[in-house]
């Protein structure tokens, strides 16, 4: 224990993700020896099919002649479409190296999210010691990173589900904090002399809402918060966001072109 300690406060950092809103190419990459090369194919995930999986209706992925390889917390799914017999590590280096990829993307370094990756070919070499995980993942993901810039990249940010209650004749000053913060009003309802109002508003929209609440209903109001969903961020805000996201990182400011990852 020591007096006098100076403490320093950062802001809080909103975590995002990153995913695609169209099919991607199918890309190919090497791995870094040149001897093994990765063809993949990125899409959006169905929600559908997440939920499928974790019901373990196997009978229609069978049908369908798709063998899941691994699905995460995100919703991203490694869909084998290759078909071709692997031996065990060969396989857990593309696994892995399909996690590597989705730990941290390629716009800003955010965790994918809801990201199908088909792997569609694999082409490894014979001989162990040219192949192995320090050649596999990283063409596999490079081969993800390349076919996922072509998907229409987007960003997703978390939102709450606020509700925000104070006197009626405050209603004016409450509503016009939460649409210029990018918030959404559901609905608003009156009981006697207080109105209740529900909607939704970004996560990092909601950092210093408090201290305005109370500013200008005169601490008469109160306000509730919870995570409700991700949401694709508005165009008009996107680049900005994943900019300052990479500043703040320590990454080139400009995101990356899909070429340098395609071979």
């Amino acid at each position: 224990y020591e007096d006098n300690l100076e403490i320093i406060v950062s802001k809080p950092i909103v975590s995002y993700r990153e995913s695609v809103a169209k099919s991607g190419a199918t890309v190919t990459a090497k791995s870094p020896n040149g001897l093994n090369r990765i063809v993949v194919k990125v899409e959006p995930a169905k929600r559908s099919l997440s939920k499928m999986i974790e019901k373990k209706r196997n009978e229609e992925l069978i049908k369908n002649a798709e063998r899941i390889l691994n699905m995460d917390e995100n919703e991203n799914i490694l869909v084998d479409l290759a078909g071709k017999e692997l031996i065990y590590e060969d396989l857990e280096s593309i696994i892995n190296g399909f996690k590597w990829a989705c730990r941290s993307g390629p716009l800003c370094g955010e965790p994918l999210m809801r990201v199908r990756v088909n792997l569609i070919d694999v082409h490894l070499s014979d001989k162990p010691e040219q192949k192995g995980q320090a050649q596999i993942m990283p063409a596999v993901r490079r081969a993800i990173f390349g076919s996922f810039l072509t998907a229409n990249p987007i960003l997703l940010e978390p939102i709450y589900s606020i509700q925000i209650s104070a006197p009626t004749e405050q209603m004016g000053n409450i509503i016009n904090l939460v649409t210029k913060r990018r918030g959404k009003i559901s609905s608003i309802i009156q009981k006697g002399f207080i109105s209740i109002i529900d909607g939704f508003m970004p996560v990092a929209e909601s950092l210093g809402l408090a201290d305005e609440i109370r500013s200008a209903s005169s601490g008469r109001a109160f306000w509730q918060s919870v995570f409700s969903h991700w949401e694709e961020i508005p165009e008009d805000h996107l680049f900005k966001i994943i900019y300052f996201i990479r500043l703040r990182k320590g990454l080139p400011v400009e995101v990356p072109e899909a070429e340098i990852f395609i071979d």
